[in-house]
């Protein structure tokens, strides 16, 4: 080989080499592209995208219009189950009969929710509305889910406790209850205690009338558990709900500012508010009110420092739609305004139990905390709500004007003494467990399972002189808290809602696949 052939290959061979060098330079570059800036960038994106799905500060919003119409996006219905008392004539009969309980129903409604007079204010930061809900019964879905049984909420009767006899002890008073009771409305014990009533009589409202000599009837109203009230006297369309958007602070995401107009609850006090003369239950029993005109708090006004309940009547929490986006820890915690009970409910996750899925997402369960459910030695701040019965009830005769409580269904999670009370209660956390599924990037909340039961307290009640012997001696010194009906409040997102989020996992999968790309990009 003469001396210019090998100059020639050496030529080629540095070229070839510098070739290779230039080559793995671009490699290493596009190698920090991908596995470093790439991330950072779909990080921008992706927080792009949660922001334009979670901030609801316009019309123009990614979720304005299921904000507006509860319906849009989601399906709703509030199914309820009634408990029909079988032996009600040997609770009253026989001493220590327990009552036996049958399930009645399901019967399914159409839950519906739409919010009125929507204004964003300080820039979007902020939105105020009045809502109005509403049920409407679906003949089809009841028939499918009783199996066929029902297919109407009016053509069968239940056995429960006869409403407007209980409220009448705290709205008239001892006296006047007995009086009324025993002359005028109901002259035994069963009618007393007991009556028929069709689901919708129930949910929806009724009422019975009394006829004195010489004067027109006087018609006594229950309003029904869930009933459809008119736009002129629903609170919610009186009064309107403020609530933060989380456009610049993510943190406050929905909580509310105002609901109903208040920043803490107030209501007419239920306690001698009938206004009848010589009505003596006020100077026996003021506490928590009595015959006061102007509304008053719902709750104990005493302060529990360091609870996250501090002031029992505060509003605080969200409406449970939306929360704070990134609740990935094992173990999360977030506050919701129960509006039904008015008061604070916290929603937790269970330590270890991971992500469920629904329709195709990754989703957080928050269940209420043991705290809401705890009696006073349970939760001494509990006093505060009431809650001086068995554990796992909440007392909501402040807001009902009887002895009205709640819980989850069939006892679930509750004093074993309640459910032992009866026969035809059999709690199971499958059929009764109450939570919401919360899609942990963003925080919407995606399905609403929202379980509860409601029951009323019943005991003898000693005689009354010059009127009566008392009533129902057979229950001795039994406190019985008899169910009535369960109820699930619910909301699914449907699948064309559950596939928005598709985009947001995709990004998920190539972000936590760019490094990887890199190196494999490197090794080639």
């Amino acid at each position: 080989m003469d001396q210019s052939t090998s100059g020639a290959a050496a030529r080629r061979y540095k070229c070839k080499m510098a070739t290779w060098a230039c080559l793995s330079m671009a490699c290493a570059v596009l190698a920090v592209l991908v596995s470093v800036i790439l991330p950072v960038l779909i990080d921008g994106m992706m927080q792009s995208s949660l922001n334009a799905a979670r901030v609801i500060n316009g019309p123009s919003a990614f979720g304005y219009k299921h904000f507006v119409n509860y319906t849009v996006q989601s399906e709703n219905r509030f199914i309820v189950t009634f408990f029909n008392i079988t032996n009600a004539d040997l609770v009253l009969s026989q001493p220590d009969v327990k009552p036996a309980l049958e399930e009645i129903g399901p019967f399914v409604y159409n839950y519906n929710r739409i919010r009125h007079d929507v204004t964003f204010e300080n820039a979007g930061d902020t939105v105020s509305y009045m809502q109005h809900a509403s049920i409407e019964f679906n003949p089809a879905e009841t028939f499918a889910l009783s199996n066929g049984k029902h297919k109407s909420d009016t053509d069968v009767k239940i056995t429960t406790i006869n409403m407007i006899f209980n409220g009448m002890r705290l709205q008239a008073g001892p006296e006047y209850w007995h009086l009324i009771s025993d002359n005028l409305l109901w002259e035994d014990d069963r009618k007393r205690l007991f009556e028929h009533r069709a689901p919708r009589e129930l949910l929806l409202g009724y009422a019975v009338s009394i006829k004195l000599p010489l004067l027109p009837k006087i018609h006594i109203k229950f309003p029904g558990l869930f009933p459809n009230l008119p736009d002129a006297t629903d609170p919610d369309m009186q009064h309107p709900a403020e609530i933060n958007t989380g456009l610049t602070n993510a943190e406050d995401t929905f909580k509310y500012k105002l609901w109903r107009g208040q920043s803490s609850v107030r209501v007419a006090c239920p306690y001698a508010s009938a206004g009848l003369p010589f009505d003596n239950q006020c100077k026996a029993a003021p506490y928590p009110c009595c015959g006061q005109t102007q509304t008053v708090p719902v709750w104990d006004t005493t302060i529990a420092p360091g609870e996250f309940d501090s002031d029992a009547n505060e509003i605080q929490g969200t409406s449970g739609d939306q929360f704070r986006p990134g609740l990935h820890s094992d173990s999360e915690r977030v506050l919701v305004f129960f509006d039904v009970a008015q008061r604070v409910m916290p929603l937790v996750t269970s330590p270890g139990e991971g992500l469920a899925n629904f329709r195709g997402i990754p989703v957080r369960r928050f269940r209420p905390g043991t705290e809401l459910w705890g009696n006073v030695h349970d939760r001494p701040a509990n006093a505060r709500y009431y809650q001086w019965g068995p554990s796992g009830l909440l007392n909501l005769t402040m807001l009902f004007g009887a002895d009205i409580y709640i819980s989850l269904p069939h006892f679930l999670n509750s004093d074993p003494s309640l459910a032992d009370a009866f026969e035809g209660i059999n709690p199971d956390k499958e059929l009764h467990d109450l939570y919401i599924s919360v899609e942990p990037y963003s925080g919407i909340t995606v399905e609403e399972q929202q379980r509860a039961m409601v029951s009323v307290k019943i005991q003898s009640e000693p005689k009354v002189p010059f009127l009566d012997k008392g009533w129902f001696p057979m229950l001795r010194d039994r406190t019985l808290f008899v169910p009535v009906a369960w109820f699930n409040q619910r909301a699914l997102a449907t699948q064309d809602a559950a596939d928005s989020f598709s985009d947001l996992y995709m990004a998920l999968h190539i972000q936590s696949a760019s490094p990887y790309v890199g190196i494999a990009l490197c090794a080639l």
